[in-house]
């Protein structure tokens, strides 16, 4: 995946979320010079995007504390976490849960970021809205029916779902499918909830070798047999990565 391909796609279409870097106004999803000078030491590679959303309210100034901010304590004399418990971490004001110790060491090998007061303008206190808008990357006053995952899968797969990818364009552990893998043709990503359950119910076979009906009726039946196919051939893949 080109990460520099990745941030100018999910672009489009969408204003993404307002931030500011030092001061300079940015966009968490658009592509600037500030974006740029993120993405220039990015190359291929065969590594994959994974996305964890956390469903449920995070407290996130007990999970990355402000402990050198007196206000952090004046404004939580009980629940604030006492900065001799704080995971302190080099050259920074702020440090981390005690909880978290794999965390800072995935930070001091440089293999972990946190990336603060992302956000947008005018933001909706609708807990329902606000999640939509966070699926779809819109401004608050901007209504989208496309997820910013799923706008890119689009771009990436123009062909879909006339032609189906050898391997599945995206996986989705979970219940339902998320707003953010919806596209102008429907759900961009294979979604189960349990890997092993999903297998099960693929190895019924594929319809190799049979026979065309050729009928309006039959071209439904048709691509339902050749989804169901494909659908088998790639559940080992998916089983795998799982």
């Amino acid at each position: 995946m080109r990460r520099r391909d990745f941030i100018k796609t999910i672009a489009v279409g969408s204003a993404g979320a307002a931030l500011s870097f030092n001061s300079i106004p940015m966009r968490a999803l658009g592509e600037n010079s500030v974006t740029s000078k993120f993405l220039n030491p990015f190359i291929d590679t065969d590594k994959v995007l994974v996305v964890i959303e956390l469903l449920g309210g995070n407290d996130g100034l007990n999970t990355v504390i402000p402990y050198q901010d007196s206000q952090y304590y004046i404004k939580r004399p009980v629940i604030g976490i006492p900065a001799g418990n704080v995971l302190t971490l080099p050259g920074s004001t702020m440090g981390l849960h005690p909880s978290l110790t794999e965390l800072k060491n995935l930070m001091i090998d440089g293999k972990l970021a946190v990336v603060q007061n992302v956000g947008y303008a005018n933001p909706n206190f609708s807990h329902f809205r606000a999640t939509d808008i966070w699926h779809t990357a819109s401004n608050s006053n901007q209504i989208l029916t496309t997820g910013w995952l799923g706008r890119y899968l689009r771009e990436e797969y123009p062909n879909y779902p006339g032609t189906l990818p050898a391997d599945p364009m995206s996986i989705q552990i979970g219940t339902n499918s998320d707003l953010s893998l919806i596209s102008q043709v429907g759900n961009m990503a294979l979604t189960f909830q349990d890997p092993n359950q999903f297998y099960q119910l693929t190895q019924g076979g594929t319809y190799s070798g049979y026979e065309r009906v050729k009928t309006y009726a039959g071209d439904e039946l048709n691509f339902a047999r050749k989804v169901s196919s494909r659908l088998s051939s790639i559940c080992n893949k998916s089983k795998r990565s799982c």
